[in-house]
């Protein structure tokens, strides 16, 4: 079921499950929350420390992956989430109003609120 060669790692998958399985059961709740990670469909706004998170081609990307800028407060929806081996966490995000989508390092995200 999961292949080595792949983006995602069964870590990954699961951890998206997980997160998926959590923000489902907190639906019918009247306060509000957040998660403590991105995962598959959640809503993300951009929230890197310059004023804008960083945008790669690849997950885990380096300088020359780099693609663009999206202005914080910029909001998009996670399509899919990497992991790399020093355990840093990745979305790609797709823009609702902005581009380009691509690869975000989870510590410039912040997830929507949920209420």
């Amino acid at each position: 079921m999961f292949n080595d060669s792949g983006a995602e790692t069964r870590r990954t998958v699961l951890r998206s499950i997980g997160g998926a399985l959590g923000v489902a059961s907190l639906a019918g709740s009247a306060s509000a929350v957040t998660t403590d990670g991105v995962s598959s469909g959640q809503c993300v706004y951009a929230d890197g420390s310059n004023g804008a998170a960083l945008v790669f081609s690849e997950c885990g990307g380096t300088e020359e992956d780099l693609v663009g800028k999206v202005q914080n407060y910029e909001k998009g929806r996670v399509d899919k989430v990497c992991q790399t081996l020093d355990g840093t966490v990745w979305a790609y995000v797709i823009w609702n109003d902005a581009s380009p989508s691509g690869w975000v390092v989870e510590e410039q995200l912040t997830a929507c609120v949920t209420t």
